[in-house]
C-alpha cells in the first residue's frame, strides 16, 4: 500500500494479540501516509494497537467508532487539495 498510495495511505490496526502490522505502518507512514490505532479502552487484546502507537508512531488513537468520522475528514482534505494536493497538517488540531 505505501509503494502504490504513499501519502494517501491510511492503515488502521485493530484489537489482536500479537504486533503484527508495525513494519508496514512504518512504510506507509515513511511515505506520508497516517496511522490509526484502536484505543486501549475499546480493545480486547491490545497488544497489536499497543504496537502500532509505540513502535509506528500512529497519529491517531481512538475507539473504532471514532474512526469513520476521522476518514472523512482526511478523505475530504485530500479532496480539498487536489489530485496533487499534499495532506493537510494538522488535520485533527
Amino acid at each position: 500500500m505505501a509503494a502504490i498510495y504513499g501519502a494517501r495511505g491510511i492503515g488502521i490496526v485493530l484489537s489482536g494479540m500479537m504486533p503484527t502490522g508495525v513494519k508496514g505502518l512504518r512504510a506507509l507512514k515513511a511515505c506520508g501516509g497516517f496511522a490509526l490505532a484502536q484505543d486501549r479502552t475499546s480493545s480486547g487484546w491490545f497488544e497489536m494497537p499497543s504496537a502500532a502507537i509505540d513502535f509506528a508512531k500512529a497519529e491517531i488513537v481512538m475507539p473504532p467508532e471514532r474512526m469513520a468520522s476521522v476518514l472523512t475528514i482526511i478523505a475530504q482534505s485530500w479532496q480539498d487539495a487536489g489530485p496533487l494536493g499534499d495532506r493537510a497538517e494538522p488535520l485533527l488540531g
